[in-house]
């Protein structure tokens, strides 16, 4: 074997496989996480809902969103008194959306230990376009034929 002992080979074998998997990430359209710590907020708009490979639980809840100012593309975890928020709110694509998180509470249920992470969700209207993204999942070709006028 050649230098260390086989262990340069292995790295590169590995640094490979890193590539590739950063090229094949299932979850590279969802942007960076964007769940607010509690007592604080984000602001930003909506894109709607879709779903996190993940491990050990298969495919999960996320809502999608942009941050305020730069745009940038994010998720926010589907804890549950946010889906009720949302449920309630019915925030459409491109709405601008206020979402603020309480602190979280612990409490025991049946000998386990549980926890809440409280939500509020407000939004309004936003006429201005959607970032260039688009839509999660949108097939943007159809705009690139669209006539200029």
């Amino acid at each position: 074997m050649s230098g260390q002992d086989g262990w340069d080979e292995l790295l590169n074998e590995a640094q490979e496989r890193l590539r590739e998997q950063e090229e094949d990430d299932p979850n590279s359209e969802l942007g960076d996480e964007m769940t607010p710590e509690p007592g604080a907020h984000f602001q930003g708009r909506w894109r709607g809902e879709g779903k996190m490979q993940t491990k050990g639980r298969g495919l999960i809840p996320v809502f999608l969103v942009w941050s305020r100012g730069d745009d940038e593309p994010g998720f926010l975890y589907a804890h549950s008194k946010l889906e009720e928020e949302v449920a309630a709110e019915r925030p459409q694509v491109g709405d601008e959306v206020l979402i603020l998180r309480g602190e979280t509470k612990a409490f025991e249920k049946d000998g386990e230990q549980r926890t809440v992470y409280p939500y509020v969700l407000r939004k309004r209207e936003c006429l201005d376009p959607l970032p260039e993204l688009g839509e999660p999942g949108q097939d943007q070709s159809a705009d690139e034929d669209a006539l200029p006028f």
